[in-house]
């Protein structure tokens, strides 16, 4: 192309504009050079250009102006390629603490060899800010971190997003993997705080107690409340101990939340017509021993 060779520049499908925005073909170009009245043209490389693309072309328009002319050759990069070398530096940022961080090899390592990261060394990443800024950082910090983590690892950015790193942080509508993954970190916070709490509490009714467990005991919410539901209207009252037997645990939550605690007898309503129920939570809770302790006073 005849602007590639003007201006040393190496042949690459170029895009020249004049000053009211109109793209000139290589035909008009040839034309428009020739004039002592060229005015302004804007010369845009394509989306990937090198960097010694951007040395030689400015070197170029330097030889081009001390020509006695008051014409003007404006080059410009691509959006995107301007917006990478924006975000460079932020990806310098996440790569330095990556380096320095427990864990930030493997990170780096990781996506070296797969060009993606698992659930578990993002979290580490997330982990990494935290130690740096806390579980609550601004949104000037996330929106940084999700820059610089979309561009030292680009296969992570998003292509059907603007600009690519929304989903790991949205500041419009502070949505993403960052904001998530921390609201989660900071829940987990406030729990241990609470449960650091109760623990510091000895003795009373209000003091956790290890609860019996047996290799029976239901383990998750759903299969409490099936077991729930059945003993509400057996009229077995075997069937009704068991069951009581097997959502112990659970009940032992429920008594320990100071929400739920009032509704003990809404959740189990057993207790209040089949005799014994309190007993035998009792024998669970605290061994027969002690129990009977209890009974005798």
């Amino acid at each position: 192309m005849p602007v590639a060779k003007i201006f040393d520049i190496p042949t690459l499908d170029l895009k020249i504009f004049d000053v009211t925005k109109t793209e000139v073909d290589e035909e008009v170009f040839e034309f428009l050079i020739q004039k002592q009245d060229l005015g302004v043209l804007e010369i845009c490389l394509p989306q990937d250009p090198n960097d010694s693309l951007s040395s030689s072309a400015s070197a170029s328009v330097t030889s081009y102006s001390d020509v006695d002319s008051d014409d003007t050759i404006i080059l410009q990069r691509s959006p995107a390629s301007t917006k990478r070398e924006e975000d460079s530096p932020l990806a310098k940022m996440i790569e330095d603490i990556l380096k320095k961080k427990p864990g930030g090899e493997r990170i780096m390592n990781e996506y070296a060899r797969t060009k993606s990261l698992t659930d578990a060394r993002r979290r580490d990443m997330v982990a990494q800010m935290t130690s740096d800024h806390g579980t609550s950082p601004s949104m000037c910090v996330k929106e940084e971190y999700a820059k610089g983590i979309t561009s030292l690892f680009p296969n992570l950015a998003d292509p059907r997003s603007k600009f690519g790193f929304e989903h790991y942080y949205n500041a419009e509508d502070g949505s993403g993997y960052l904001a998530w993954r921390l609201k989660f970190v900071q829940k987990g916070a406030s729990e241990g705080q609470k449960k650091t709490l109760r623990q510091s509490l000895t003795g009373g009714p209000k003091a956790d107690r290890g609860p019996f467990t047996e290799a029976n005991c239901l383990t998750t919410e759903s299969l409490c409340c099936e077991a729930i539901a059945l003993m509400k209207h057996s009229a077995d009252e075997a069937i009704v101990k068991e069951k009581m037997k097997q959502t112990f645990t659970y009940l032992q939550k429920i008594l320990h939340d100071p929400v739920k605690s009032s509704e003990i007898f809404t959740v189990f309503p057993r207790f209040l017509d089949i005799p014994g129920m309190i007993e035998q939570d009792c024998n669970l809770l605290f061994g027969d021993v002690t129990s009977a302790k209890f009974l005798e006073k």
